[in-house]
């Protein structure tokens, strides 16, 4: 934008403190006729912007749960059901793998719906490439620490986390 004699800039960036920790600042600049800085103003925006990212995680949550609703009516099978719960979720972590399933009593996994993707990285062999988990699996790993504690969990590095084990 042009002033009389002046040049306006203003932009938004995220810069690193000396502590690690990350801020967004919005900054606003004025240049003089020859380019040379005259002023210049940051303003730290993180609350507002984090504010703003937990207002569309959930409103990206609720119209994931209005699909499911809209959906659902239509399932006649808990796989199904499973299916159309686990697209959503990946859609909204953005997740390229994931799991729903259930432990029996006896601390067995049973899958009701695995990602696609999910079982292309899986190492398990099936004769003709059924999806299901061979009977016996032992809940272990990631999928196994979600199971058991029955608390939802995504992560765009699993290795990272302390029960990875790698895919199956």
């Amino acid at each position: 934008a042009k002033m009389v004699g002046f040049t306006v800039a203003a932009f938004k960036n995220r810069m690193r403190c000396k502590d690690g920790t990350y801020r967004r600042v919005a900054w606003e600049t004025f240049f003089d006729q020859e380019e040379d800085l005259i002023y210049c103003a940051g303003c730290d925006i993180t609350e507002t912007w984090q504010a703003g990212e937990r207002l569309r995680q959930r409103t990206e949550v609720l119209e994931g749960i209005k699909k499911i609703f809209e959906k659902s009516h239509a399932c006649r099978l808990e796989e199904e059901l499973g299916g159309i719960c686990l697209k959503v979720a990946e859609e909204v972590t953005s997740s390229k793998f994931g799991l729903i399933g259930e432990l029996t009593s006896e601390g067995r996994m049973v899958d009701i719906a695995i990602s696609n993707p999910g079982w292309k990285a899986c190492r398990i062999s099936e004769p003709v490439g059924h999806h299901a988990v061979p009977k016996g699996f032992a809940a272990h790993g990631i999928f196994g620490a979600v199971l058991r504690s029955g608390k939802s969990f995504y992560t765009n590095d699993p290795a990272s986390h302390p029960d990875s084990r790698g895919v199956p």
